[in-house]
């Protein structure tokens, strides 16, 4: 094992998770130091991927992510890999590891979640972990865009407006979640009929033929907008 990987599982085991505010804050100082230290050898992603699995239980601090996990990610990036990817979105219901480093990575590459589902799937079309996670990105960005309804979408950028990619996204999201087993055909309906809907009010608004809100346009179309919080 690496001098670096050995130095923090003795850091875990003589400062295991705790409640206590002192142990944690000897513990966070310790971590501080580990992650300053200079160390001329660090593991590769099998190395890291076989330390993770032998030792599921102790606590990966963004210290471990920055230090170990990002430069793996990231040289697994730009070779083209996807072992790591995989083997993180793998295990995230056992160790609350992956959701922190996919956003950190994210962060640091200056891209956005469904960029990088783009990219590894287009790497490997076919993994299960891949695609999982693709539908997580599509359903929080449906919910998300709904989330302030009557008051309207959170779907664009402040000056762009892409139907067509809006209904690409919500026809993705229902593929998607009935290829893992969930009935959605109502839920999309849905999706796409208040979709149509705020599309039609931004073009009419700018046309300054309705100079209502997008609650009173729903009301002027008979459409029930709680519906999508209920399908």
């Amino acid at each position: 094992m690496k001098q670096i990987l050995s130095d923090y599982l003795k850091i875990c085991a003589e400062y295991a998770a705790s409640n206590e505010k002192d142990r944690k804050k000897i513990r966070h100082a310790k971590l501080r130091e580990w992650a300053e230290r200079v160390y001329s050898d660090l593991p590769e992603a099998d190395e890291v991927i076989g330390f993770i699995s032998d030792h599921q239980d102790i606590c990966y601090a963004k210290q471990f992510i920055v230090g170990i996990i990002l430069p793996c990610l990231k040289k697994e990036y730009k070779e083209c890999g996807t072992v790591l990817f995989s083997f993180l979105l793998a295990t995230r219901n056992n160790i609350s590891l992956c959701d922190n480093c996919m956003r950190l990575f994210c962060e640091t590459e200056n891209i956005d979640s469904f960029q990088l589902t783009d990219i590894l799937i287009a790497r490997q079309p076919a993994n299960e972990y891949f695609l999982s996670f693709r539908l997580e990105v599509l359903n929080y960005f449906l919910q998300y865009s709904v989330h302030e309804l009557p008051l309207g979408l959170l779907c664009d950028d402040e000056d762009t407006v892409d139907a067509e990619l809006s209904y690409k996204i919500i026809n993705e999201w229902a593929e998607l979640s009935k290829k893992f087993g969930m009935d959605v055909a109502s839920l999309k309906e849905k999706y796409l009929e208040l979709y149509r809907a705020w599309y039609d009010y931004l073009s009419i608004r700018q046309k300054g033929d309705f100079d209502g809100n997008f609650e009173s346009y729903l009301n002027l179309k008979e459409i029930n907008w709680e519906d999508v919080f209920k399908a």
